[in-house]
């Protein structure tokens, strides 16, 4: 925060400076303007998501895309979707893809989908670390493991993403749908 300020008061000192022969109301604003340079970064820190995150409830049926900002206090739910019968878990490509361009689906019995991959995480296919992940969410899902990528075919996606879930209307579903 030094540097901006710093850099002002340079170049009002400075003589050959076109700043010391402006007015003084005009100077002020430039070095406001300056000041909010790392304001706005720091407040980019704050309310960035920066973080990405899939919670499964198998009890309440439902998935969650949740991100959470750098230092992990602000958290926001992205997405909402159905966990309830899932047919497969698919590894998709697009023709002409890098590999780590690859991402998982969840493709429902209805044929509702969503995408699962994270935007900061790669799903590279033959890693250790992704097998395992894959194993592990397969498992909780209770459907098969994806062993092959397979390109999407073109308008079939139908990815279902409903609207995040304010508090409020989390506490009432729970209300409503809690048993007895």
């Amino acid at each position: 925060m030094s540097l901006p300020i710093a850099g002002v008061v340079f170049a009002v000192t400075d003589e050959s400076s076109t700043l010391a022969d402006m007015h003084p109301l005009h100077a002020l604003m430039f070095g406001v303007l300056m000041l909010l340079i790392p304001a706005l970064a720091l407040l980019m820190l704050v309310y960035t998501g920066a973080r990405e995150s899939f919670v499964f409830s198998r009890v309440k049926g439902e998935g969650q895309r949740i991100t959470r900002n750098l230092f992990g206090r602000r958290e926001r739910v992205q997405a909402v979707f159905s966990i309830k019968s899932p047919k497969q878990l698919e590894l998709r490509r697009s023709k002409g893809a890098k590999v780590r361009d690859t991402q998982l689906w969840l493709v429902m019995r209805d044929g509702v989908e969503q995408r699962l991959t994270n935007q900061n995480v790669p799903v590279v296919p033959g890693s250790k670390r992704t097998d395992v992940w894959l194993h592990e969410l397969a498992d909780y899902l209770q459907v098969a493991v994806p062993t092959e990528v397979v390109e999407p075919v073109c308008g079939a996606a139908t990815t279902a993403i409903t609207a995040p879930a304010t508090a409020s209307k989390m506490a009432a579903k729970n209300l409503t749908s809690s048993p007895p």
